[in-house]
């Protein structure tokens, strides 16, 4: 499973379980910066996961 696949699968549950918070949020989006730099997420995948979370 890959970076991208495990972000998103977390991020939907957490939506579906009502648990998407706002300290979550910037919780992710501070890892999701480490990954794109590290090359573990590309651009687009990054973008996806920002509005997945909006």
């Amino acid at each position: 499973m890959t970076t991208y696949e495990l972000l998103e699968r977390t991020i939907n549950n957490k939506k579906a379980s009502g648990t998407l918070t706002a300290v979550y949020i910037a919780s992710t989006k501070k890892k999701m910066d480490v990954f794109l730099v590290a090359d573990r997420l590309s651009e687009d995948e990054y973008n996806a996961l920002l509005q997945l979370m909006e």
